[in-house]
């Protein structure tokens, strides 16, 4: 017969029934990685890139920049072309690509085109990347005010920096 403190109990021992809330936790928590992954495993093959996903790719990407530019005291870049973008840091010898996979370089599809406006004037992208980033994301926090345009055949999204704030969601509207 089980004690306690007080003496010897007279109830009968409890049966567990049911699942204990750790067991709720940890099935919940191995469904939703099942799912997670069965989503990056279809979601490739779902539909192709848009401008729309991609203003939303680049806006984030922007934002964790430069947060990691606050938080490691780096100044970041971001370089535009005609065919893409990519991350660049500054170092001793000058501004190199970011080489982990997170900021590797977006090559865009034909279809889907860019510009770039800084401080209200349009910029000419260069067909190439020339290793000189249009846009700075400071250690400070600070960006270079900027608003850049994608688009393809069905929709034209608009992402714009005021360089102090953090980035807005794109906006997208049908063509």
């Amino acid at each position: 017969m089980p004690t306690s403190a007080t003496g010897t109990s007279t109830e009968a021992p409890r049966q567990g029934r049911g699942f204990s809330l750790l067991e709720l936790l940890v099935v919940l928590l191995l469904v939703g990685i099942i799912l997670t992954m069965a989503t990056l495993a279809v979601a490739p093959a779902v539909g192709r890139d848009d401008g729309n996903g991609e203003a939303r790719r680049l806006a984030a990407l922007l934002q964790l920049a430069r947060e990691q530019a606050v938080l490691q005291g780096y100044e970041h870049g971001l370089e535009v072309s005609r065919d893409g973008y990519r991350l660049l840091a500054l170092q001793e010898q000058g501004w190199a690509p970011l080489q982990e996979s997170t900021w590797r370089p977006r090559i865009l599809p034909e279809e889907i085109r860019l510009e770039l406006t800084i401080e209200g004037r349009a910029v000419p992208l260069p067909p190439e990347p020339t290793g000189e980033p249009q846009l700075l994301l400071l250690s400070s926090g600070e960006m270079t005010p900027f608003e850049i345009e994608i688009s393809d055949a069905t929709m034209r999204c608009r992402l714009a920096g005021d360089g102090l704030a953090d980035l807005a969601p794109p906006t997208c509207e049908a063509t």
